[in-house]
């Protein structure tokens, strides 16, 4: 198995892509979804779990900063869409939810560096029966 990042835990993300078409629509729309799972617990995560408050606050500063999202514009949680990737993490703004819709799908990928530095803090926790599930595997 290829791992999309390697640090205390073993963390894959996928990210789907696609085009939706509809009849009323004037053209395609292109479309993306992400997962992040910790391999050892089989579990999904979120940016909640692997990053301390104040670090996600940097990176929803610098996104909304690069892309210049207006605080007003965010109604629902701009780092929902993310994938851990060989060159680190990235944030994936989905079309015409924070932007409008002609700006398309945009990213924003944190250094490897940055990423270790981002994730330092926060370890997944596992349960004990989950810990000793893994260990006997």
């Amino acid at each position: 198995m290829r791992f999309s990042y390697k640090s205390k835990r073993d963390i894959v993300s996928v990210e789907f892509t696609g085009i939706y078409c509809a009849e009323y629509l004037a053209h395609p729309e292109n479309i993306t979804k992400t997962f992040s799972a910790d391999i050892k617990t089989e579990k999904l995560v979120s940016l909640n779990e692997l990053m301390s408050e104040e670090k996600r606050a940097f990176v929803k500063e610098t996104v909304m900063d690069q892309f210049g999202v207006a605080e007003e514009d965010i109604y629902s949680d701009l780092l929902s869409e993310w994938a851990l990737t060989r060159d680190g993490l990235k944030i994936i703004l989905p079309r015409g939810e924070f932007l409008p819709m002609s700006d398309g799908i945009k990213e924003y990928t944190f250094t490897k560096k940055e990423t270790d530095e981002l994730l330092s803090e926060v370890e997944i926790k596992e349960s004990e029966e989950e810990a000793q599930k893994v260990d006997a595997e």
